[in-house]
């Protein structure tokens, strides 16, 4: 498996991580567009990426000091600030036209609770998050 270097913005690789596509989209048909979307196409999204786990809800507390959309280095200064360790995964976003799955890190503490430091748009406060031990 290859791996990127952290300037490959690109790949959005960080700490050796492989080069897996950061974004992945999965469009829905026009007369599959209602407000109630079947499962069906989330299990197609994380078979596409590769990820054994269902996605799990995990609250957004945003840090003071972590930047807008930058999970990665937001998960290193608050494992240096506040221990625990960095959580790999994927970002799981759906819409009446689409499910979009984004690599994503969350900081895990030391009772294995995950919780997402990034800021995102107010009102925001929980994520859907889908792990991934690749």
């Amino acid at each position: 498996m290859a791996f990127c270097k952290r300037s490959d913005l690109h790949a959005k690789s960080y700490h050796g991580l492989p080069c897996i596509p950061p974004l992945i989209i999965l469009y829905l048909q026009r007369d599959q567009r209602s407000a109630q979307v079947p499962d069906v196409f989330l299990e197609k999204l994380l078979s596409k990426i590769g990820s054994e786990f269902d996605p799990e809800s995990v609250p957004v507390h945003a840090e003071d000091y972590a930047t807008l959309l930058n999970c990665f280095p937001n998960v290193d200064k608050k494992v240096r600030r506040d221990g625990g360790k960095p959580h790999y995964g994927w970002l799981i976003h759906k819409s009446k036209l689409l499910y979009e799955a984004e690599r994503h890190a969350v900081w895990e503490n030391e009772d294995g609770e995950l919780v997402d430091g990034t800021p995102y748009e107010p009102g925001m406060n929980e994520i859907q998050f889908a792990s991934d031990d690749n």
